[in-house]
């Protein structure tokens, strides 16, 4: 059987005049990408990511990758990408001209689940986290991950992951055959006054948290990290308080302060 080879599909223009704004951009730029995906959309492809350089005022020119978390064929979804890509880094001078390079991919067909409501179309998603993305910063926005530490609170944020398939794995494998208590943690702690006597903490006052301590279970005792300017050094404990909540809370060895972490679910 033939196969077409997998080189990627470029297209690009010259302008009679510099641009200096985005929207002149965008609209120079829906031609670029209709064209760049009607050619792979007659070779049965879509994009799976996106190269634009521009050539700047006077001479040279800038280069912005925009990644895609699956390929697609929506012409308005990689504009969309691309103007929060140029609003995030806008070019440092005029452009004179353009060129946008699709690497090309093959559209996986995706069985949905007849016990569970369909969700969005992965290139829909990956667009509205890009634009997350643009509004809070890439870094912030991403699949929480552990950190390798013993703090509790210490969490790390991965790149998302938008296939759901293999995110109900993931989800299916840390829980294992029997649930988890869940937590729901103050970020960051909240510190507190505590009450205590020879067996533990009798009662708690924060800004927005009071009780009395019915029931105490600790202390779970923690050390490490002795090689960092912030060795730590904490006791864990765990109350059943006044109010019918379930929290957790530590206290800090070196300074003997209490902080509130969170609540159990």
């Amino acid at each position: 059987m033939p196969q077409a080879p997998a080189d990627a599909v470029e297209e690009g223009t010259d302008l009679d005049y510099a641009i200096d704004s985005l929207d002149p951009l965008a609209f120079v730029l829906r031609g670029l990408v209709d064209r760049a995906l009607a050619r792979l959309a007659c070779r049965g492809l879509a994009c799976a990511g996106l190269t634009l350089r521009l050539s700047i005022e006077p001479r040279g020119f800038e280069v912005r990758e925009v990644p895609l978390q699956s390929p697609t064929r929506e012409p308005g979804i990689l504009l969309q990408l691309v103007r929060l890509e140029l609003s995030r880094r806008a070019p440092s001078a005029p452009v004179t001209g353009m060129t946008i390079l699709l690497r090309p991919a093959r559209v996986r067909a995706m069985q949905l689940d007849m016990l569970r409501p369909s969700g969005p179309a992965p290139d829909r998603l990956a667009a509205t986290v890009a634009r997350l993305g643009a509004m809070v910063g890439p870094e912030r926005v991403g699949t929480p991950r552990i950190a390798d530490t013993w703090r509790e609170e210490a969490m790390t944020i991965a790149a998302p992951n938008l296939h759901s398939t293999t995110i109900h794995a993931e989800a299916k494998a840390s829980l294992g055959d029997t649930a988890a208590l869940g937590m729901r943690r103050f970020r960051p702690p909240q510190e507190v006054e505590v009450l205590v006597n020879r067996d533990g903490p009798t009662a708690f006052r924060g800004k927005e948290t009071a009780a009395r301590v019915l029931i105490a279970a600790g202390p779970y005792r923690i050390s490490g990290e002795w090689w960092t300017g912030s060795p730590l050094h904490r006791d864990y404990w765990d109350v059943h308080a006044s109010d019918g909540a379930v929290y957790r809370m530590h206290q800090e060895r070196a300074s003997g302060q209490w902080f509130l972490d969170g609540y159990y679910d």
